[in-house]
């Protein structure tokens, strides 16, 4: 299997992703693909141009939230924008094989797992199941460096910020073939948080350094 090449830079995919973004919350939105175009697209091979990694949550589309075309984004979604072995494999697929140039991690402040998280580090929820459970340790440790006895929103936003930051950073420490490809140029990291009020994507101060190689 051929290893892509991304057609445009990691800086460029950031600047196109929150252009889409600014659109979305103007409401001048792009005409997409009619069906005979969908279809065209979904025919053709992936044109990615960037990953994105972000809770399963409903309502945090990152196709909508960027304004993206059809075969445009490759996203990774699970409960909480936790990552798994299976995330990992599927973030590098992505950028060894569809294209991608971009891992763009995507929290948003109204996040149940993160909720639910906060609630069990006050003594206040017990995960139903060992898979939920799962889910919450991996977010506890942003939780409690967080401080869960503030505002509740309050917390909700610190938490998924910090956990927006600490899976980037897992990320790159676990993913040799990722540290390789940035080490070249040819794939960044970057980060956000959607804020729900606005269906803004916010960039984390110290994350959106997309030619990052450390």
């Amino acid at each position: 299997m051929p290893i892509n090449t991304p057609k445009f830079s990691p800086s460029e995919i950031l600047t196109q992703l929150m252009e889409g973004n600014r659109r979305f919350i103007r409401g001048e939105r792009n005409e997409h693909a009619n069906r005979e175009e969908a279809l065209e697209k979904m025919r053709a091979p992936q044109n990615v141009i960037a990953t994105v990694v972000c809770c399963s949550d409903s309502r945090v589309a990152p196709e909508h939230l960027f304004d993206a075309e059809l075969g445009s984004l490759f996203v990774v979604r699970t409960a909480g924008g936790v990552v798994t072995a299976a995330s990992l494999g599927s973030i590098e697929y992505s950028c060894l094989y569809a294209g991608s140039s971009l891992v763009f991690l995507l929290g948003h402040d109204d996040c149940g797992a993160v909720q639910a998280t906060i609630q069990h580090l006050l003594d206040r929820y017990t995960p139903e199941s060992d898979a939920i459970a799962t889910i919450v340790q991996n977010i506890l440790p942003c939780a409690a460096a967080a401080g869960p006895d503030q505002d509740i929103v309050q917390a909700v936003r610190a938490t998924a910020v910090a956990h927006v930051e600490r899976t980037m950073s897992r990320i790159i420490a676990a993913s040799q073939p990722l540290r390789r490809l940035m080490g070249k140029g040819l794939v960044g990291v970057a980060g956000g948080l959607a804020v729900h009020t606005s269906g803004e994507v916010l960039l984390l101060p110290e994350t959106d350094g997309t030619e990052k190689n450390s």
